[in-house]
């Protein structure tokens, strides 16, 4: 894909055909072709190129539209911790399937904290004797986002680093040389 409007080709062909001194290095490192890299380039364009005067970009959109979807519920929360660290993926996040079915991600705050973001099926959680009146009523209201922190829960610290070192692209890294439920070696 390409941009039709002439500015917006104009800008796209800079990112693709402008100096890129970094680019030989990083396709070795990630072991990607040169075509991979401006595939890879062209998609980031895409994804943060507003293409549309006064209109939010694709990646402003998407994000916008999994807050605010009325069907899901939205929960934030910090974990910190005081003696145990956290370990950083060299895909900067993790995301997965929880348990019952909902999307989380994950992200590394620093070497003793941590952010999850679970957005769940607001379905899942409606009892059956609640009436369709009720429910479109409730998704008809302001989106509010639950957002808490927890200190030194040591049981998510655990599957937060079992998660880091399963999803990571090949490397982890951290502020330590001892993780709370994984064994790295240095």
């Amino acid at each position: 894909m390409i941009p039709t409007d002439p500015i917006h080709f104009a800008n796209f062909n800079r990112v693709l055909n402008g100096n890129k001194p970094q680019q030989d290095y990083l396709c070795e490192q990630l072991g990607i072709t040169k075509n991979d890299y401006e595939y890879w380039l062209a998609t980031i364009f895409f994804l943060l190129n507003s293409m549309g005067t006064d209109q939010p970009n694709f990646l402003d959109r998407l994000i916008k539209r999994i807050y605010e979807n009325p069907n899901r519920l939205v929960r934030v929360c910090v974990y910190t911790y005081d003696d145990e660290n956290c370990l950083l993926s060299d895909r900067g996040y993790n995301t997965y399937v929880g348990e019952g079915g909902e999307m989380v991600w994950e992200f590394n705050l620093c070497s003793y904290a941590f952010i999850r973001y679970i957005f769940e099926d607001l379905n899942a959680y409606i009892p059956d004797f609640i009436t369709k009146e009720t429910i479109e009523f409730f998704k008809s209201m302001p989106k509010s986002i639950s957002v808490e922190s927890r200190h030194n829960d040591l049981a998510v610290l655990e599957i937060y680093n079992k998660h880091t070192v399963f999803l990571c692209h090949e490397h982890v890294f951290g502020a330590s040389k001892a993780y709370k439920g994984v064994n790295v070696s240095l």
